[in-house]
């Protein structure tokens, strides 16, 4: 789980397969609900939590993943109160 914290329960129970543990992705997701770690947000902030607590070393598809999605970039990010209020052009 720690190693792909964005892969979903069926991908977690595809790679359980392959090492011949045959759970479902519901069941995945049960434990996953048990655990508080249902959502991916959840699984990306332990995985940052289980970081500060324990000393490995973190892949760099890892440390990308805690950068894009860390309270950092969510403070820039912009509400909006309905669909089409916000509108953004780029050209170059």
């Amino acid at each position: 789980m720690l190693q792909q914290p964005t892969g979903g329960p069926q991908y977690l129970a595809n790679q359980l397969r392959l090492e011949n543990l045959n759970v479902s992705a519901g069941g995945v997701r049960g434990v996953w609900l048990r655990h508080d770690i249902e959502t991916r947000h959840k699984r990306r902030m332990r995985l940052e939590r289980h970081a500060r607590q324990q000393t490995f070393v973190l892949s760099d598809a890892q440390i990308k993943l805690l950068e894009r999605h860390s309270s950092d970039s969510r403070s820039r990010h912009v509400e909006a109160s309905r669909p089409g209020e916000l509108l953004n052009q780029d050209t170059f």
